[in-house]
């Protein structure tokens, strides 16, 4: 096992010091934080000209540093952060010891250098790691939480057997659910609210009751209702979509009847996809590289980590119906609960979603662009974190089954298959989950349900049902 020496944790946290104070330093002598994008630009024309259409040139920018956070001599004090890391690698050269009471410190200290850029991403990225290292000091590094993560992204096989044999490692798995929830809900719940602002969305409440049966909906503005925009209706207790085939004065009509009764001056009309565009807000963000932020979107990134247990409890009973009680093989439920709770760490790479912004398509739109699957920021980001989290799941089954790795496949894509399924054409609906969501319309969801058709019958093909 490695066992890290006591001199190379303080090593690693002065490099990341240094890097934290380089990056704020660099924000204070602009008086602004660190845009670095794929051309120069001082208007929204010069990238977007056909704003809001997808443009044919490619247009992103990552932001370092938090623009409104950072200016008039304020970076110099996330510097002071910095600058305390650099004290805790002291104190922890001096007296190993201190490790333990000071990680936790170094993890506080780390995020608070984000608005300087956390040492261009890389420096906080690393403090942190260590901080979680160094709060489990004397442990041999693969043996601490943080030691198991990172064999887990790497695919260490004898990570996945110590996982399936000790019991002692639900703990881990709890930990990992939560963390990897926090992380995306915080990714996904920013990225979202910038894109509303980018692309708000109409809303209007009714101002006579519309009862079941009903083509119409009286409403208190039109604004930015169209004809053939689809909207959803009511609360979520008895809401309803439908689609606009008539625009009247101070009135909606629908293509199909209510099937609830909505009340006046509580219930909404909001569509469900963009029908405006904000150039203003759209400057702001892209050229400038400001990052809204409101309270709706911390609530979203803890209410992430309900939503986190649901998708790890879901996935775990695909699993364990198919991989044990189908096939025949042997392991204990609460084994395959530490799996498959590691397949959903890659998501954490969802947290990065608000530090890169782009013009259409990649922003939100998504380009096919001779592919079958549309492309963008966020779809980027969503297919590598699911086929990341696939590859862990599989070894993961490959070690809790001992089975081989071909049949490991079959079981996890057919597993995995129904869980998708269930999550995003089921479950997220109901649980009107925060930030980003996969939806379909209904030509395409022909498409989908086809594609998983194909999966499903090459897991049987691989062998997941077969007795031995």
């Amino acid at each position: 096992m490695l066992k890290l020496r006591s001199n190379i944790l303080p090593i690693i946290l002065c490099i990341c010091s240094l890097l934290m104070i380089a990056n704020g330093l660099l924000i204070a002598q602009a008086n602004a934080p660190i845009i670095l994008s794929s051309s120069r630009a001082t208007s929204l024309a010069e990238i977007w000209s056909k704003a809001p259409l997808p443009q044919n040139s490619y247009w992103g920018r990552m932001v370092l540093g938090f623009p409104g956070y950072v200016e008039n001599y304020w970076s110099y004090f996330w510097v002071m952060w910095a600058i305390c890391i650099l004290a805790c690698a002291v104190a922890i050269y001096r007296k190993p010891r201190r490790s333990r009471k000071l990680g936790s410190w170094i993890v506080a200290f780390s995020l608070l250098t984000m608005p300087i850029g956390g040492g261009f991403l890389i420096g906080a990225a690393v403090a942190v790691i260590t901080g979680f290292v160094a709060f489990e000091w004397p442990k041999p590094f693969n043996d601490t939480w943080m030691g198991g993560v990172l064999q887990a992204v790497t695919l260490r096989s004898k990570f996945f057997v110590k996982l399936t044999q000790n019991g002692s490692f639900i703990r881990a798995a709890v930990i990992v659910v939560i963390f990897t929830a926090i992380l995306a809900g915080i990714g996904t719940s920013l990225y979202t609210l910038n894109l509303s602002k980018i692309y708000p969305v109409p809303s209007t409440l009714l101002n006579v009751n519309s009862l079941h049966g009903s083509y119409t909906a009286n409403v208190t503005s039109t604004a930015g209702f169209d004809i053939g925009t689809f909207v959803t209706i009511g609360k979520q207790a008895n809401w309803e979509t439908r689609q606009i085939v008539s625009v009247g004065a101070g009135y909606l009509e629908f293509d199909v009847p209510l099937a609830y009764d909505h009340l006046a001056t509580i219930d909404e009309v909001t569509a469900q996809q963009k029908t405006s565009f904000a150039a203003s807000a759209a400057s702001e963000i892209l050229l400038k590289g400001r990052v809204f932020v409101d309270a709706t979107a911390w609530i979203a990134s803890i209410a992430n980590i309900a939503v986190a247990i649901i998708k790890w409890l879901v996935l775990t009973v695909f699993v364990y119906i198919i991989g044990v009680k189908i096939t025949g093989r042997t392991t204990t439920f609460d084994t395959m609960l530490r799996v498959a709770a590691f397949a959903f760490l890659p998501e954490a790479l969802m947290y990065f979603l608000p530090f890169v912004f782009s013009n259409e398509p990649m922003l939100s739109v998504g380009s096919s662009a001779s592919l079958m699957l549309p492309i963008s920021w966020p779809l980027l980001l969503y297919y590598a974190s699911h086929l990341w989290g696939f590859a862990i799941l599989t070894l993961g089954i490959e070690k809790a089954l001992d089975v081989f790795q071909q049949r490991a496949v079959g079981i996890a894509l057919f597993s995995g298959s129904l869980y998708w399924l269930a999550m995003n054409q089921m479950l997220y609906p109901i649980l009107n989950a925060p930030g980003l969501g996969v939806r379909f319309t209904t030509e395409s969801s022909l498409g989908v349900l086809g594609a998983i058709s194909v999966l499903l019958l090459l897991a049987m093909l691989l062998g997941t049902f077969k007795k031995e």
